[in-house]
C-alpha cells in the first residue's frame, strides 16, 4: 500500500512540476524597452516660456511610467527631445508583459507634472491619440516565474506541489 501511495505522489508532483514548467515557459516574454514615436498629423508640445528665465531649448521632456501588477514604475525621463522620430526608454527592471497593464507619457516640465496620455497595454504595437508605442521584448524565465507566481494557479500549484513532495518525504522515511 505504501508502494502505490509513493508512486501516485510522485505522479501527482511530476504532473504538477510539467504544469509549472510549461505555464512559465509560455509566458517568459519581458518587456526591455518602449519606443514612442508622435502620430503623424499631432503637433508635438512644446516648453513653457518663462519671463526672465533663458531656456535652451523649448522641446518637451518626456517621462514614461508604467504600471506593472498594480504598481507604477518609472522609466526615467528624456529631456529636450522630439518624439518625432521616436524615443526609446529602456525598462530598468524587468517587467513581465503579461503582467504589464498601463503606460503613461507625462511632461516633466518645470512645475507640476502633466499627464499627456494614458494607454492600456493589450499586444506590442500601440497607438494612442498623441503616440505610437513600440514594445521591446525577449525572453526570460525570471518574467515567466513572476507570472506564474502572482496568479492563483501558480500559488496553487505551487501549495500542491510542496504537499506531493511532503507525502513523498513522509512515505520514503515511513
Amino acid at each position: 500500500m505504501t508502494k502505490q501511495r509513493f508512486k501516485v505522489s510522485s505522479i501527482i508532483a511530476s504532473i504538477l512540476v510539467l504544469i509549472a514548467a510549461v505555464l512559465i515557459l509560455s509566458n517568459s516574454t519581458s518587456i526591455v524597452s518602449i519606443k514612442i514615436t508622435t502620430n503623424d498629423g499631432v503637433q508635438e508640445k512644446v516648453d513653457r516660456k518663462i519671463p526672465f528665465l533663458k531656456s535652451k531649448s523649448h522641446l518637451p521632456d518626456y517621462r514614461m511610467l508604467y504600471k506593472v501588477n498594480g504598481s507604477w514604475k518609472d522609466a526615467g525621463t528624456i529631456k529636450n527631445s522630439s518624439a518625432k522620430d521616436g524615443l526609446t526608454f529602456k525598462i530598468p527592471k524587468q517587467a513581465t508583459f503579461k503582467l504589464l497593464e498601463k503606460i503613461k507619457i507625462v511632461d516633466a516640465d518645470i512645475g507640476p507634472d502633466q499627464i499627456l496620455e494614458e494607454v492600456v497595454v493589450d499586444s506590442t504595437n500601440l497607438t494612442g491619440s498623441l503616440f505610437r508605442y513600440e514594445l521591446a521584448s525577449s525572453f526570460s524565465l525570471g518574467a515567466g516565474g513572476e507570472w506564474f507566481f502572482s496568479t492563483v494557479i501558480g500559488k496553487a500549484i505551487l501549495l500542491g506541489i510542496t504537499i506531493a513532495v511532503a507525502l513523498l518525504i513522509l512515505f520514503f522515511l515511513g
